[in-house]
């Protein structure tokens, strides 16, 4: 059997489903950050320029991207260990499994800088913190906890429980 009728057939869902949370993840951002320039613009009056104490929507839209990333390359990772077991010496096959090892690998660095972003963007630097503590909850506490979580299940789901076609990959 060639590849190249292999490609169109059940293989090619796991080249899917990463593409697909990558392109979930891009519209996502984007769209987080035009919610926080029209935030910014409507918020930025004299009278509040230092307060800022509203909780940015563009946090939760990216983590909300990293994790349909985490999970869509998680399941084309699953597809892909399948279609090894099947045919295990299909070099197209193996790519597609290392493509969406990459894009779990991806998907948890830009989790890892996320939560980074989060933690640094709320640091005070020596000045006095007015905020409402809900507000420093929802827009600090609460992403760093969920981010963790997705960072968690997605080092876990990839690595320690590897799929059952993945024995020699």
């Amino acid at each position: 059997m060639s590849e190249t009728k292999t490609f169109w057939g059940r293989i090619n869902w796991g080249l899917r489903f990463p593409l697909l949370g990558m392109l979930l993840f891009w519209y996502l951002f984007l769209v987080s950050l035009y919610a926080e320039q029209v935030l910014t613009v409507n918020t930025w009056t004299p009278e509040n320029y230092n307060g800022q104490n509203y909780v940015h929507p563009a946090i939760y839209l990216n983590l909300i991207g990293i994790a349909i990333l985490v999970v869509t390359a998680l399941i084309g990772r699953r597809i892909a260990a399948a279609t090894i077991a099947v045919e295990p010496n299909l070099r197209l096959n193996r790519n597609t499994y290392a493509f969406t090892t990459v894009a779990i690998i991806t998907a948890l660095i830009a989790s890892g800088i996320l939560a980074i972003a989060v933690f640094l963007s709320n640091l005070n630097f020596g000045g006095t913190d007015t905020r409402d503590p809900m507000v420093r909850l929802l827009s600090l506490y609460v992403p760093i906890i969920l981010d963790a979580a997705v960072l968690l299940f997605g080092i876990l789901r990839a690595f320690v429980v590897k799929p059952k076609g993945a024995k020699n990959v």
